[in-house]
């Protein structure tokens, strides 16, 4: 048996129901509506419930398909920079890129390889300690530089002028023959030379006379002493 009546026979049921209730006045009784087009109407209606259900769990379906999309996965990985990249990072630095431009350029070159978040962890302790070990040496050493008085030897003209003349390398090639090897570090530098009057000197020491000069050890760790340029 058929859910529900096509339209056409739906018009022909009411139709012949109608035509039965048109009767003479005087022969008019009291009577239930006619059966049959109730019966059209309550297939016509369960079919407009059914077709209202089905569109509903169609949308159900839908949003819960939406709903339960899960997100997507970071589209980057942690490495760590062997090689200097540009654009992308320093030897040592770690880095977020693309899996793409990891398996295809930086790993086949051996510029950078995966690290994880233990690991950064691990290397950063280790780097502050070391850091810190190279501080305390460097402040100790300090201490012994600074008011420390420095002499070199050079020849000189009648004037007191060098023949030739010395450079900051040199400066602290004398410094470090005072200390046991490696202890002023390997990134000790002069970063200034001031003569007598406090004048600062551009270049080399090219007169016999005494100068103040300031020594970078360690970041923020400097210490000043005296050199002096005699005759030899």
């Amino acid at each position: 048996m058929p859910r529900y009546l096509p339209p056409s026979v739906f018009v022909a049921i009411c139709i012949f129901s109608l035509s039965d209730a048109f009767v003479p006045a005087n022969k008019i009784t009291p009577a239930e509506p006619p059966l049959t087009c109730t019966l059209a109407r309550g297939i016509g209606s369960s079919r407009s419930s059914t077709t209202t259900t089905a569109a509903a769990s169609t949308t159900t379906a839908l949003n819960a398909k939406k709903k339960n999309t899960a997100p997507a996965a970071s589209s980057k990985i942690q490495v760590k920079m062997l090689k200097h990249v540009e654009g992308t990072g320093h030897q040592g630095d770690v880095v977020m890129v693309t899996p793409a431009f990891f398996n295809n350029k930086l790993r086949p070159s051996g510029a950078a390889e995966k690290i994880s978040d233990e690991a950064v962890a691990t290397e950063q302790k280790a780097k502050d300690e070391k850091r810190l070990q190279v501080l305390e040496a460097a402040t100790d050493v300090q201490s012994k530089i600074t008011d420390m008085e420095l002499s070199l030897s050079m020849k000189a003209g009648p004037e007191g002028h060098l023949f030739g003349s010395v450079g900051q390398k040199a400066i602290v090639k004398e410094l470090q023959s005072k200390f046991p090897k490696g202890a002023l570090g390997k990134k000790a530098k002069i970063i200034s030379v001031k003569d007598a009057d406090g004048g600062e000197i551009s270049g080399d020491i090219k007169e016999l006379g005494t100068f103040t000069a300031r020594i970078e050890l360690f970041k923020d760790v400097e210490a000043k002493f005296a050199v002096t340029i005699v005759e030899a």
